[in-house]
């Protein structure tokens, strides 16, 4: 049975995402990048520049098409759920929206071009989907808008009415990670400049940057866990950080949790994932997944932060997803070359498995 370094099997203990061995699928080809679709009905796989896509079921996988379009490694992948989209971002500066009702006859809808190197974070705004944002090696961050009729979406020409909406060029270095809020109305980044910038948006009105949070470290990963609560993941460190935002809009320091996994190399194409389905927060550090859950306590206004479980893959190039519904985890690393699926069991008792 395959296994990695971290996964020794206790005898009473199960691991919260236990390894289904029967649907590892070997892959030489780099993935940075992957998405399941809304029902986890599809999986998409970046391999290389170019992207598979697979039949997903419990215990079933099957690749049923391959797209090619990037010429350079893909880096983000995001599927809609208000309409049949994939949209894939690159090293060659491209976002790509595809149509996955057209994989019978695979062809693009439209290619964004306006970043001038390297995308390496994109999301799509949780309650308009005609509003994705990427951040980029060239240090800005970019919103890109959708503005489409009702008869535009009936006559499939959603395609032709993407453009560059805003810029903002608040970074001075490399933007790592974006993450937006549930309620749509706030958005974070970080990057290679050891700042934090939180934007905020209103009644459709240009993205704001409201505060500017000063860290120690380069910032590869962060995620709104609520509304008015965020984790940030700094560079080489063996920690954490929880912060709040207040009713001002002023971001303030919690909590710091220590996860496992330091060192001086790691890779930034490994988002970090609250799923709020399972009330569990994905980190990927170093050679590291550390999962992490989180209880809420209405009486008292306060929550706790656990590690559950830890996977040590022996190197630090992992890339990985999870399913909305929180119920299969999907990673990729050097080391073994494969995809590896785990799928959630219920937690029992002890904390490493």
């Amino acid at each position: 049975m395959l296994q990695n370094k971290g996964e020794k099997k206790d005898k009473i203990q199960q691991p919260m995402y236990e390894l289904l061995p029967e649907m590892t699928y070997k892959q030489k080809q780099w993935c940075y990048a992957m998405s399941f679709n809304h029902t986890r009905t599809l999986l998409a796989l970046a391999a290389n520049q170019d992207i598979k896509i697979f039949q997903f079921a419990d215990g079933f996988m099957k690749q049923i098409q391959q797209l090619r379009a990037h010429s350079y490694l893909i880096t983000t992948l995001n599927t809609l759920r208000s309409r049949q989209h994939l949209i894939s971002s690159s090293e060659d500066t491209s976002i790509i929206i595809w149509s996955t009702n057209l994989l019978q006859n695979p062809k693009y809808l439209i290619k964004l071009k306006g970043h001038q190197s390297y995308i390496n974070c994109l999301v799509v705004h949780p309650i308009n989907e005609n509003l994705i944002v990427s951040g980029s090696d060239d240090k800005t961050i970019k919103f890109w808008s959708n503005h489409i009729s009702t008869q535009q979406l009936i006559n499939h020409e959603d395609q032709k009415t993407w453009f560059c909406s805003q810029t903002i060029n608040d970074h001075t270095s490399m933007v790592y990670g974006l993450s937006i809020n549930q309620n749509g109305n706030k958005l974070l980044s970080c990057g290679n400049d050891n700042i934090i910038l939180l934007l905020s948006s209103s009644n459709k009105q240009k993205w704001q940057v409201l505060q500017k949070i000063k860290v120690d470290k380069v910032g590869f990963r962060l995620s709104f866990i609520t509304d008015n609560l965020f984790a940030f993941q700094v560079w080489a460190r063996k920690f954490i950080l929880i912060y709040s935002i207040s009713q001002v809009g002023r971001c303030i320091k919690q909590k710091e949790i220590v996860i496992k996994g330091e060192g001086a190399t790691c890779m930034q194409y490994f988002p970090l994932i609250y799923n709020s389905a399972k009330q569990i927060l994905i980190s990927k550090n170093r050679q590291n997944i550390n999962i992490l859950s989180l209880k809420f306590s209405a009486q008292s206004n306060s929550y706790s932060c656990d590690i559950e479980q830890n996977i040590d893959y022996g190197d630090f190039r992992i890339f990985g997803t999870m399913s909305d519904d929180g119920e299969f985890l999907i990673t990729w690393d050097q080391n073994s070359q494969s995809i590896q699926v785990r799928k959630f069991r219920q937690k029992i008792g002890k904390k490493d498995g």
